[in-house]
């Protein structure tokens, strides 16, 4: 049997809401197994995905895009959660903005670590407001210990000729490695 652990960084209350009822990740998401109620889980993780995160890289495993229908709920979710609660961003080219089946090259995968290399925080009413019709939340996933697999969920979109994304909440989970 795996070796769970699990730790929860989700200051809005993003992964609860959204990625654990498959409203968003519908159908890709990452196969969790062990015992919920002692926070003892681990992800059950390809040979050859995990290849993929060799090398301290993050590799991109979904990707929602928001439509004009979808924008305004997540818009509501954001503005509802006024806790005082901060997310780091990160500012960069258009080709930051990543695509599923990519790796991508952040230094670090969670959001404690995203906050020391980020730029200023935003709060919850600052990003309700980048919700918009192209924006994208995607998940990635990166090797934090030889045993543990982090998935952190970012939000991306273009402001003008600015590509900007931002780390909404992260997950860390043992880590089991099938064929």
């Amino acid at each position: 049997m795996p070796t769970g652990y699990y730790s929860l960084t989700d200051p809005f209350g993003f992964m609860k809401t959204f990625v654990a009822f498959g409203i968003v990740f519908q159908g890709s998401g990452l196969s969790i197994d062990g015992r919920p109620q002692n926070d003892d889980l681990w992800v059950n993780l390809p040979r050859g995905t995990y290849a993929k995160l060799q090398g301290g890289k993050k590799f991109v495993l979904d990707q929602q895009t928001l439509t004009k229908q979808d924008a305004p709920s997540f818009v509501r979710f954001f503005k509802q959660q006024s806790n005082g609660a901060q997310i780091p961003w990160i500012l960069g080219p258009a080709s930051l903005i990543p695509v599923v089946g990519t790796v991508l090259t952040i230094a670090t995968s969670t959001i404690d670590g995203l906050q020391r290399i980020g730029l200023p925080p935003i709060n919850s009413d600052q990003l309700a407001i980048l919700m918009a019709d192209g924006g994208s939340f995607t998940r990635t996933i990166a090797e934090e210990t030889p045993s543990r697999l982090t998935a952190t969920t970012f939000y991306s979109i273009e402001v003008g000729n600015e590509a900007r994304m931002y780390g909404v909440c992260s997950a860390t989970y043992g880590l089991n490695i099938v064929a």
